[in-house]
């Protein structure tokens, strides 16, 4: 009987196969490490891993020592307050604890916010943002680019 990939082992190789040709800073060893924090951490949270990957691509481009004008770091674009406020790491540039901590903060949000399209727009402009009425179009641009991830995905 052959071999068959469990769902979790197949999610981390469809994340892995998404990742892999972009992070280009890391070893596939590392990226490897990135799809299962990917996988497994936005499982326990309920998210779609390849939204964590959408969310990645338009954040950072893959781009695992990416920083912001405003200071945000990695892959996630976590800001360092918000990175000490959700997680006990000290590395930010780590890219497994960058993705654990921005999973957690998006889970926070989700918890907040309800709606997807809310929770996207919080974490781009900050919960206070969104409280004050601002917007922007990350939301759709992240759900633009989960929908090609899930596209894609499909066909292999």
């Amino acid at each position: 009987m052959p071999y068959r990939l469990t769902p979790r082992e197949s999610a981390v190789q469809k994340v892995e196969q998404e990742l892999g040709p972009r992070i280009t800073k890391l070893t596939s060893t590392e990226v490897r490490a990135v799809a299962e924090t990917i996988v497994d951490h936005a499982s326990v949270h309920g998210f779609d891993p390849f939204l964590i990957v959408a969310v990645i691509e338009i954040e950072s481009r893959f781009d695992v020592e990416a920083v912001s004008s405003t200071g945000a770091r990695g892959l996630m674009q976590i800001l360092p307050s918000t990175f000490r406020s959700v997680s006990s790491a000290s590395r930010m540039f780590d890219p497994v604890e960058n993705v654990k901590a921005g999973i957690t903060y998006l889970s926070q949000l989700k918890k907040q916010f309800k709606k997807p399209e809310r929770m996207l727009l919080a974490y781009n402009i900050g919960p206070g943002g969104v409280l004050a009425g601002g917007s922007n179009d990350y939301p759709k641009r992240v759900m633009g680019t989960y929908r090609q991830i899930l596209e894609r995905t499909a066909r292999n």
